[in-house]
């Protein structure tokens, strides 16, 4: 049997709504991992001096170099540097540690100390059952949610008037969404043949692995994106290019009648990966493989030195120019938004 310690970092820093639950969640990822199949050979265990593999759960909230001094004083990662691994959902994530990233980029992405993978935990409860006999959708794609990226930007404003083909919303929440909220975001995604999942603040996107859940055909806009490996995204997704975003409309329309085919083989992908029942197993034979790999961060010494390289400052954006570049892409962002909710609101009026 291969021993498993789950754990997170203490001394990290938590978004508010994480901090609610993040003191259950080694509990709940070992529960679930010993629920996961017959023949298990994972075995839950709570002494990390036992464990073959420590896993982190790595908080959401952006890390800065100030992390490193975090990580330094951790003694999991002191004491057992080449058993720890963590999984990490969060949208800028630099890469410390080896382990499954969610949302890490192209220029951060190394293949012998990084896997790209799903998220553990849905966000969206409403997002459970395919309803029986659905009827067909109304729209050949939709998208709904906050403009906190230029590709979701450039849709919203490309497709802002409305029509009959298509339903774009923009949502100016985040992780505070009503139950009703919940349950227009999940109709729009059912009435909807394809599912437009562009890239927000991370690469990834909670909205793609949703649809696939839903039965529904996700169309991936995000140029950084990794594409899960073991996965043929080519028979379960369509991949459009944010250059391409103008020609959304054409090219879906040219490959409607994919659309039955690709949602049934997103749903089984999902069910087979990315299910409650299936997430964390995969989760931790993905972390077991990686961990048969060869790893170059064997003792901790190496660990701080790579962190501490020019190269994995300016890889990172840490840089003082790299810091004043991302504020004024934010302010350039923010002033884009202000634009279309203003031509939006002109729009509704001329309707009107």
């Amino acid at each position: 049997m291969i021993k498993i310690f789950f754990t997170y970092i203490k001394n990290s820093p938590f978004y508010k709504w994480e901090q609610k639950y993040i003191s259950g969640i080694p509990k709940t990822l070992a529960e679930l991992l010993l629920l996961s199949r017959a023949n298990n050979p994972f075995e839950p265990v709570t002494d990390p001096g036992k464990a073959d593999i420590i896993i982190i759960w790595e908080s959401m909230l952006q890390k800065t170099r100030k992390y490193i001094e975090i990580l330094k004083q951790e003694p999991l990662i002191n004491n057992y540097p080449n058993k720890v691994f963590v999984i990490n959902n969060e949208d800028y994530p630099s890469g410390f540690l080896p382990g499954l990233y969610t949302s890490i980029t192209t220029k951060l992405f190394d293949p012998i100390r990084h896997r790209a993978w799903g998220y553990i935990f849905p966000v969206n409860d409403e997002i459970n059952v395919v309803p029986e006999n659905a009827e067909l959708p109304q729209y050949l794609f939709s998208f709904r949610g906050f403009l906190s990226h230029q590709v979701r930007i450039k849709i919203a404003s490309m497709y802002c008037r409305p029509s009959p083909d298509y339903k774009i919303a923009v949502v100016n929440k985040w992780y505070n969404h009503s139950r009703d909220d919940k349950k227009e975001y999940t109709r729009d995604i059912l009435n909807s043949y394809f599912s437009l999942c562009p890239r927000g603040l991370g690469t990834a996107s909670y909205r793609l692995f949703e649809t696939m859940a839903l039965g529904r055909r996700p169309v991936i806009i995000s140029d950084e994106w990794i594409p899960i490996a073991n996965v043929d995204w080519n028979t379960c997704s369509i991949i459009i290019k944010e250059k391409d975003v103008p020609n959304i409309y054409a090219i879906l329309k040219e490959k409607a009648s994919l659309a039955v085919s690709l949602g049934k083989n997103a749903r089984d992908v999902w069910k087979q990966y990315f299910s409650p029942a299936n997430v964390v197993w995969w989760s931790v034979n993905l972390i077991n493989t990686l961990k048969q790999g060869t790893s170059p961060d064997s003792n901790w010494g190496q660990y701080q030195n790579r962190w501490q390289t020019k190269l994995f400052f300016e890889l990172n954006g840490w840089t003082i120019q790299q810091k004043s570049t991302f504020f004024i892409k934010a302010m350039k962002n923010k002033l884009m938004r202000l634009i279309l909710t203003v031509k939006t609101i002109c729009v509704k009026l001329n309707r009107g």
